[in-house]
Order: structure tokens, then sequence, then C-alpha cells
């Protein structure tokens, strides 16, 4: 290993040391046994592996129960090949490496010149043996082609059996659940580094869905090396760059024109719509300096040295309509005639002030002002009552006398930006950094039903960082 790198990864593995408490897994494992024909283990045999988009390499040597393993392994997609004297190659294409999976591998060599090769096409297996872990990976392709009002990758873990979303009246959290658990009960991770808002339950970060690889969601069964919550643990890892140069440019437009009006809105009520999600992607391989090994100051990257960067834009403008409570009319002018009530008046003596129930001057009718009289004052209105009874409106729902439809806009303007470098400093050493930030604004015109009518909404807006880095 050359200095400087030596230097580089020392650092991180420090900071590693310091700050591995809080990580979780999110690597690949494969194992597997390699016999002859016989069924007969065979020792010492080369296992390579070889990650297809990038042509990294690791390599491991079967040990005398004929078995290997290879550990630390970035989820995509994989050549194994595995080779021993007085046998042929083998060669399985394809085989996929998910998120925080254990993958077996078995091999029987058929004997002939290690010269020789026979080329297998990997299958998926039916059954995870390894573990007894409940869990599903949502893969690249599912992330990449369902199509999600929205655009929050979290919408997509709801394809798990047994996960569903935080029910409208349930003020426990703003998170998904999972088989019976509370809301706020589901851990959220991002490349290994916990992601999960404690206020709320929810995502902290909502990393942009074309910077996600895959997740997976375990909701039984998972290792202690997860726990902080009872819940599900949905376990996402972003993308990197690979060998060849790739982005994507994107814009998602959504307008009330094509919608239908909202059913509790009123037919003359406003109907706005105006959403426009759009960024890009960019990624390859990235030149780096050879660090005095000899030929250009920067070599090209390939096979060595990676990044890639995405970022994502919301505007939306959106009314929405909600029904609640609100005073007649008539009893914000203090006339309670038409609400089925008995109402009396105070009366205050002018000598003595003594405070007394009495009829009202106009029966079930509250005066505005104060009526002096002689002897004594009929009182009306507070008048610090009356300048809050101002901000209330009134019932607007015909052949209601309480009831309330109200249709406001709400604004959201969200940017989502994530940056990942991936190295290989040699055959056994990788490390990788990555860094997310998310900031949120916008403006809720309905945020609870204690904040409900108009003048009443609340603005939000947050500034929220991730950064992650590995060395393996």
């Amino acid at each position: 290993m050359k200095k400087a790198d030596r230097f580089l990864v020392l650092t991180l593995v420090v900071a590693l040391f310091a700050l591995g408490a809080s990580a979780q897994s999110f690597t690949a494992t494969l194992v597997g046994k390699v016999s002859d024909p016989g069924g007969a283990i065979v020792p010492g045999a080369t296992v390579t592996v070889t990650k297809v988009d990038t042509n990294q390499t690791r390599t491991a040597t079967t040990n005398d129960g004929g078995e290997y393993l290879i550990s630390q392994l970035a989820p995509g997609t994989y050549k194994v090949t595995i080779g021993a004297s007085g046998f042929k190659s083998t060669i399985n294409q394809n085989v996929v490496l998910e998120t925080d999976i254990t993958r077996r591998v078995d091999v029987k060599l058929d004997v002939g010149s290690i010269s020789e090769s026979v080329t297998v096409e990997a299958e998926p297996p039916v059954v995870n043996t390894e573990s007894s872990e409940k869990a599903e990976v949502i893969t690249p392709r599912q992330v990449q082609d369902l199509p999600l009002n929205g655009r929050n990758y979290t919408d997509l873990a709801l394809l798990v059996p047994g996960v569903y979303p935080r029910p409208s009246d349930d003020d426990q959290g703003q998170g998904v659940a999972a088989s019976g658990s509370r809301t706020d009960a589901t851990n959220f991770i991002l490349d290994g580094t916990t992601n999960r808002s404690d206020r709320n339950g929810g995502v902290a970060i909502t990393a942009g869905l074309d910077s996600i690889r895959e997740f997976k969601v375990s909701t039984s069964n998972y290792s202690a090396e997860y726990g902080k919550v009872a819940g599900a643990q949905i376990n996402v890892v972003s993308k990197s760059g690979t060998n060849r140069f790739s982005g994507t440019l994107f814009e998602y437009i959504r307008n009330d024109a094509f919608d239908a009006n909202d059913v509790f809105a009123t037919e003359d009520a406003p109907k706005t719509l105006r959403r426009h999600q759009f960024g890009g992607t960019i990624g390859g391989p990235l030149p780096f300096f050879n660090f005095g090994e000899g030929g250009p100051v920067l070599d090209s990257g390939k096979d060595k040295t990676f990044f890639f960067a995405s970022y994502e834009r919301t505007l939306q403008t959106r009314t929405r309509s909600a029904q609640s409570t609100a005073p007649n009319a008539d009893w914000l002018r203090g006339d309670f005639r038409n609400a089925g009530i008995t109402l009396r008046c105070l009366s205050r003596n002018n000598t003595t002030q003594a405070v007394t129930k009495v009829t009202c001057p106009t029966p079930n009718v509250i005066p505005m002002n104060d009526i002096v009289g002689a002897s004594s004052t009929i009182l009306g209105m507070n008048p610090v009552s009356k300048m809050m009874l101002e901000f209330l409106p009134a019932a607007n729902v015909p052949g209601s006398q309480s009831q309330y439809r109200a249709t406001l806009p709400g604004e959201n303007n969200n940017h989502q930006f994530l940056a990942k470098f991936d190295r290989k400093v040699n055959d056994r050493n990788n490390f990788y950094f990555r860094y997310t930030k998310e900031n949120k604004e916008g403006t809720d015109p309905f945020p609870s039903s204690r904040n409900f009518y108009p003048g009443f909404g609340r603005t939000n807006g947050t500034d929220s960082f991730s950064w992650a880095f590995g060395d393996s």
C-alpha cells in the first residue's frame, strides 16, 4: 500500500472506531462449499469474486472443510470463479448479492485441466438457508421502475407483507409500521448509519429516489446489531459510480387540470395543484492521483476510483380541503336563539358590584355591549372575547349549524443532494465516503385539528445533513 493511501485509510479507521457503535451492516456475504464430482471436499481451492460493474475483485481460499467465506461485499452483481489443481475452473455468472444478505454458492468441480472452464448461469435461491431473519429486499428494478406519487422511497416498503402506513388518526409517529408495532417503532438506516428522526419516528433525511440502489426491510428476527426500536428495520444503500460514465435527467409534473375536485371541497372552492419534481444523477470513474506508482500524475480511475452524485428538487403548490367545527354566525354575535338552549345574562349591581344571573333583555341573546340601568348593569360581551371572535370563521356547511369546510393552499420547496466517493486501495482494502443534504421549506394550512382555521397554519423549515464513511 502506498504511503498516502495508507495514511488516508488509517485516518478513516481511527474515525470509524470512534463512530462504529452507531453503525449497522449493509454489505453482503458470500459463503459456500467446494467439492469434487463424488462429493468429497476440495481444500485449497481459489475463490475469486469480481463485481461486474467496477471489475473489483476479492479472493479467498477454501479451508480444510472445503468451505469459504468472503464478507464486506457491496450489494451488486458478481462473477464467482472457483478453481483448483486437477479440476476445471467453474465460473458462476450473475450472482446477485443484496443488502445485508448472506448468499450461499456451493460448487462441484469437474475433473480436468484448470485452464478449462465451466460457465454456470446463477439462479436466485428459493429459500434463505443462512438466517432465520424475516426480510425482503426492494430491488433496484423495483426502485427504478415502479411509479410513485411523490417519489418517496418509503412507499415501496408497503410491498412487504405486514408493513402498513401510518393511519390518519394515529399520533404515534410519522413512519411506517410492521407486524402490529407502533408507527414510531421503525428504524431507518442509510449506508450503515442511523437515519431516523427521534422527533416523529420517520425518516430524518429522505434520499432522492434516483440516488437509491436498493433497500432491505427486516420485520423480525434480525440480528442484535440493529436494535434501537422494536419494529421494522429499513436499510437503504445508495448508488455508487461504475466503470461506465452514466447519468439521468428527469422531471415529473402534476397539474390540477387533470384532477377531480376534493370530496370535501365546495363546488366553487379553488382547486390548485402545481407540482414539479426535477433533477438528475451522474456517476462514473474518477481520475485520481497515482501516489508514486509511476506514469502520469492522474490515472483514469477505472477499476479503482468512482464517484456518484444526485440532485432532486420539489416545488409544489396545492390546495387542501378539510372539515371541522366552527360557531354558527348568529352565535358569534351572541345570538343563541337557534341553539336550543336556555341562556341567562349577568347583571352587576352598580353599588355593591355583586354579579347575579338574570333573564337577558332579549331571551337567549348576549348583548354586544353593556346595558347600564339605574341600579344595575347587564353585562355584554367581554371586549377581549369580541376581538378573538373576529378571527374565527362562521359555520358554512348548508344544513348544519356548526360544520365548517375550508380549502386553503399549502406549499413545499425541497432540495435533496447526495454525493458518494469509492476508492479501491488494493485487493484487500476499499473505502467509501457519502454525504447527503436535505433542505425543506413549506406551509401547512391544516397542521392539526387545533390549528385548523384560516390564518392559523404553520410554516416549516428544516436543514439536515448526513455523512458516512467505511473501510473494508
